[in-house]
């Protein structure tokens, strides 16, 4: 019988704590080692369950949780890859295991009954192309879609995927597990695109699907005023780890870079004036112009060695900003509104409460339009290719400045009185 087992690998650590996590599947006398691409500190590791265990952090915690999702997958592939083994004769050696995992694995045809299978290899052609964030997103869908099979007893049949399989989902979605209403658009999003890769490879699948339709509701965009932006960008702290993320943080604000491109970033992207380098979500190259300000904060790290900018984690920056903000007064109360199916919900919280990386970039561009930039340059540096996407930050600009001119010329009253005519006798 075949075990399969995962832990860390002994001996070597990286600069974190962390260690490499690895799968080891035993098949009679055949053993082989697949490392599973994550980093793991050993404090976060329950090597009983061998999975990781909550570390307190709610962002780290996200991180773990999808570390034992790819467990789970990898688990069900190894089964997979022995099941297929038994089928086809096949004596499941170390070669064998590792050509499976790297997916040159023959298959014949794909099997139109196993929807998770079918949603697998979907994830497995299209992941050399996206973004690792991106595949981690897929796959918590399809994780969801599997518990959705399991809590209604639903079975989901590729085949009849249609308006009875979507009123069954958005129930069980939006009353049910009362998820984000922005949140099953996705859904939605990517079991259609999962659908139009399915009929490409001549599966049988129901025209229904392609009504399906569930439009995202318009979120509130959260950036820094250019009055909070300079108070931050500005502002002494005590400890070198809040100065360090607030150089990064103001680094996006200036740049319109994304935080994954910035934790990216090497001295050889910087020539002159200019960053040059493949944005990491389009892969499309770039020339992003470096303002004042942005220079400024590469000067004050110019000692670095290996890089232009300190090193700090996306969870831990996430973390570190709000602190950050927090203490630089960054609190005005701050409206947002999350739908949840049917339903608004209005909350108020202090500013710093709701800064996250991706608000720099929010942050650069909406500035820049109200300072004056020119529309088509300041979409240019930014990289967006949906006018939709791009058009919110324009009217924010134009409702800031309508908002701004009430407040003062609004305010202003002609209290000159007019001279009455003196009437002659």
């Amino acid at each position: 019988m075949a075990k399969i087992n995962f832990y860390l690998k002994p001996g070597k650590i990286n600069k974190k704590g962390e260690k490499s996590l690895i799968m080891r599947i035993t098949y009679g006398s055949s053993r082989t080692v697949i490392f599973l691409g994550h980093m793991v500190h050993p404090k976060f590791w329950n090597n009983k369950k061998q999975i990781c265990k909550e570390s307190g952090n709610p962002e780290m915690d996200k991180e773990l949780e999808f570390i034992n999702e790819t467990i789970t997958l990898a688990r069900e592939k190894a089964r997979d890859a022995i099941k297929n083994a038994i089928k086809n004769n096949i004596i499941p050696c170390d070669a064998y295991f590792k050509s499976w995992f790297a997916n040159k694995q023959t298959k014949t045809k794909l099997d139109a009954s196993d929807f998770l299978g079918l949603f697998d290899a979907y994830l497995d052609s299209i992941r050399p192309d996206r973004e690792a964030q991106t595949i981690k997103g897929y796959t918590t869908i399809r994780n969801f879609l599997q518990t959705f099979e399991e809590k209604t007893n639903y079975h989901i049949s590729i085949g009849a995927i249609d308006h009875s399989f979507y009123d069954a989902l958005k129930k069980y979605a939006l009353t049910d597990c009362k998820i984000a209403h922005n949140y099953f658009a996705k859904i939605v999003s990517v079991l259609k695109s999962f659908l139009r890769w399915a009929e490409a490879h001549k599966i049988k699948v129901s025209d229904e699907y392609k009504s399906f339709s569930f439009a995202e509701k318009e979120k509130e965009v959260i950036f820094l005023t250019m009055d909070e932006l300079m108070t931050l960008y500005n502002f002494k702290f005590e400890s070198k780890r809040l100065n360090n993320a607030r150089d990064i943080y103001c680094f996006g604000c200036f740049t319109g870079l994304r935080v994954s491109d910035i934790l990216e970033l090497k001295r050889d992207h910087i020539r002159g004036d200019n960053i040059h380098k493949t944005i990491k979500k389009t892969k499309q190259p770039a020339v992003i112009p470096l303002n004042k300000f942005a220079q400024a904060i590469l000067k004050k790290h110019v000692d670095l060695s290996d890089r232009p900018l300190p090193k700090i984690s996306a969870p831990k920056l996430n973390e570190y900003i709000k602190e950050c903000c927090k203490k630089a007064d960054i609190d005005s109360p701050t409206s947002i509104t999350k739908f949840y199916g049917g339903r608004a919900e209005e909350f108020i919280q202090p500013k710093h409460e709701l800064i996250t990386t991706h608000t720099a970039r929010k942050t650069f561009l909406t500035n820049s339009i109200i300072l004056g930039m020119n529309y088509m340059a300041a979409k240019g540096i930014s990289g967006h290719k949906k006018d939709k996407d791009f058009n919110k930050y324009v009217k924010i600009a134009e409702d800031f400045k309508k908002t701004e001119m009430e407040r003062t010329w609004g305010k202003f009253k002609n209290t000159k009185k007019r001279k009455k005519k003196v009437k002659n006798e």
